[in-house]
């Protein structure tokens, strides 16, 4: 007894307090009654806090109109992505065009292009062929830009070891009604169409020097034959088919090489189609062009460079593309439709196919990325672009601007397709479905 009187002694006498009577610190129960409710607060510290303010609900108002309007634009892909998922669309587009294994099948393809319209065809390919992870690639198709197409490709995987990889592809094209927009940056041109029929043999060796550098060596063979079309505004209407390098039809050989580092990364748990999140691709090439037949031999060069930053998980990215390209022979001695070109779905979007052509193309995009599920990845980009006849030239004036949005597909490992919808400054609305990733260069000697 005598102990607890003097530890009572030496405690404040608040030790001893009514557990349930107030601290003069907090709040009465009639300022708690009096405060905004959670979610309610406009941000003043007074308590004749009465909610949001009016302009406050006129700014919510205003944005309802284009929330509701994404809502709506958005609800035909939220669809789409939840039928591939609650149906196993592509699980089952496998079982049926592909082996168990997934290493051969042989499936439909369709690709639509606002300028020509939608081609149809098939597609074979045999990821094993041999055994040493060799590719197989058969195509064939027609509609739209082709009244015939066929193309095959052979590369030899591991065959000769992890660094060395030879390529061999063959291709034909039949075009009956190509356009053309004259040459130049004008845009006041207007488009006239002619025939065209193309025969290409090309030869590659793609050897892995260190990591993530390339070294590709290549050659082809092309043969060119044009005519005028019935489809169409004739080219001879609007210009002069006899001025033009290559008309009627030309022959060439083609030699290249290329450096390449490609340092990019791709999301955890995707593989080398997934879309890029990070890293440095720099590439740079020259080639020679010998003349078999009109012209005279020429250089071609150019780079191409892209930036991927990760911006925020999901994966978010953005990316950004510098693209060179030039020849060295004057007007007269390049076939016309081998002249850099820009517009399509790659280069200077918002554009039609192949718009602008002269002896110099340059292009610049920049594109942010984002997911918008485990299927479907959507991007907002900008281009701008150029082309010059003289190196001396070149300056930032006259630019061309494209603009626009894309959809990329994609199962859990592996791009599947994209469509784009693309306007520019100059008027226009493109529509480009594809099954090439944009950012993914493809193997050079394209000429056209």
């Amino acid at each position: 007894m005598r102990c607890t009187w003097l530890i009572a002694a030496f405690l404040p006498a608040t030790a001893f307090a009514d557990p349930l009577s107030v601290s003069p610190d907090e709040p009465s129960a009639a300022e708690v009654a009096a405060a905004p409710l959670p979610g309610r607060e406009s941000g003043r510290t007074d308590q004749a806090d009465a909610g949001d303010s009016l302009l406050r609900d006129i700014g919510q108002g205003a944005l309802l109109v284009p929330r509701v309007a994404v809502e709506v634009t958005m609800a035909p892909v939220r669809a789409t992505i939840w039928t591939l998922d609650r149906y196993k669309l592509i699980d089952r587009f496998k079982q049926v065009f592909f082996d168990d294994t997934e290493t051969y099948g042989l499936y439909p393809t369709a690709v639509l292009d606002s300028s020509y319209g939608l081609t149809v065809g098939a597609r074979l390919v045999h990821r094993n062929l041999f055994g040493e992870r060799e590719h197989l690639a058969v195509r064939g198709g027609t509609g739209g830009e082709f009244r015939a197409l066929a193309a095959a490709g052979l590369r030899t995987g591991d065959r000769f070891g992890e660094r060395t990889e030879l390529a061999l592809r063959g291709e034909f094209e039949r075009r009956p009604n190509d356009a053309f927009y004259g040459i130049g940056n004008s845009t006041d041109a207007m488009a006239a169409h002619h025939r065209q029929e193309l025969v290409r043999g090309t030869v590659g060796v793609d050897v892995r020097a260190v990591r993530s550098l390339h070294l590709y060596l290549a050659g082809a063979v092309t043969d060119l034959g044009y005519a005028v079309t019935d489809d169409g505004v004739p080219i001879d209407v609007m210009y002069d088919p006899s001025v033009l390098a290559g008309w009627p039809g030309t022959r060439n050989l083609y030699g290249e090489l290329e450096l390449r580092w490609d340092g990019r990364g791709y999301p955890p748990h995707q593989d080398q189609h997934a879309t890029y999140d990070r890293g440095w691709l720099i590439a740079a090439f020259a080639g020679r062009v010998h003349q078999l037949e009109a012209g005279r031999d020429h250089w071609r060069y150019g780079a191409d460079v892209q930036h991927h930053w990760r911006i925020g998980a999901g994966p978010r990215a953005l990316a950004t593309r510098m693209h060179f390209e030039a020849v060295t022979g004057e007007i007269s001695d390049v076939a016309f439709t081998q002249l850099p070109q820009l517009g399509g779905k790659a280069l200077l979007r918002g554009y039609p196919r192949d718009r602008f052509r002269d002896r110099i193309a340059t292009a610049g995009s920049l594109e942010y990325q984002w997911d918008l599920g485990r299927l479907l990845m959507a991007s907002a980009f900008v281009d701008v672009g150029r082309v010059f006849p003289e190196l001396r030239e070149i300056q930032p004036t006259d630019l061309r601007l494209g603009y626009g949005m894309s959809l990329q597909l994609h199962s859990h490992s592996r791009f599947l397709a994209s469509v784009s919808l693309a306007s520019s400054i100059d008027g226009g609305f493109f529509i480009d479905f594809a099954f090439d990733p944009v950012f993914d260069l493809e193997r050079r000697v394209e000429q056209r």
